[in-house]
């Protein structure tokens, strides 16, 4: 015996309940019987795509938007994919972290973002297999605190403030930037002016 065909009212269902928010689990009996393997062959055979809203939520969803916006448009970490996808970040973070991607995954990490303030590097994801790049990890409470110290004298220094020390390695080091000042005219005094000066008294 075949199997049952599948009649104009229960495909319709079936759009609704896949592209709406109703559990498909629950709307089975809509189905006459069918297992729910075979109700979610008939949806990929009517080419559906994802739920917007599956069973477990919508992860899968912004799985799948997520993935489209790395191929469309390119790398980005996990607050810059939200403000594109407009998803959440915790929706995002689901599902898209390193242990995810790599080389036979569908994304991998291609950099590491520092954070404004410190703490742990965010990964930028890109679309694609690849190998993922490797963590700088997290600054230490020591480098945070050292960094803190030379971002605030530079702040007293702009304002005018006289420094008590100034670590002449800082700029160079990359934990303050170099003062930018307004171009002048430079004076050339000669160096033998006090020789002549000291001869003419002489005479």
């Amino acid at each position: 015996m075949g199997a049952t065909r599948w009649t104009n009212q229960e495909t319709a269902d079936l759009i609704r309940v896949w592209t709406g928010k109703e559990n498909l689990k629950r709307s089975l009996h809509l189905f006459q019987g069918r297992s729910y393997k075979a109700v979610i062959q008939r949806a990929h055979t009517l080419k559906l795509g994802p739920r917007p809203y599956s069973d477990r939520g919508v992860v899968p969803f912004a799985r799948v938007a997520v993935l489209r916006e790395l191929k469309k448009n390119g790398p980005g970490d996990i607050p810059d994919l939200a403000r594109r996808t407009r998803l959440t970040n915790s929706i995002i973070a689901r599902y898209f972290k390193p242990s995810l991607g790599g080389e036979e995954g569908e994304f991998h990490v291609t950099s590491w973002n520092r954070r404004p303030q410190g703490g742990a590097h965010v990964p930028v994801y890109k679309f694609g297999p690849g190998e993922n790049a490797p963590n700088p990890g997290r600054r230490t409470t020591a480098e945070l605190c050292r960094a803190k110290v030379f971002r605030d004298r530079a702040k007293r220094m702009a304002s005018g403030e006289r420094p008590r020390f100034v670590n002449p390695f800082a700029t160079a080091a990359g934990l303050v930037s170099a003062p930018h000042g307004e171009t002048g005219r430079v004076f050339k005094q000669p160096m033998d002016i006090d020789d002549r000066r000291h001869s003419r008294e002489v005479a």
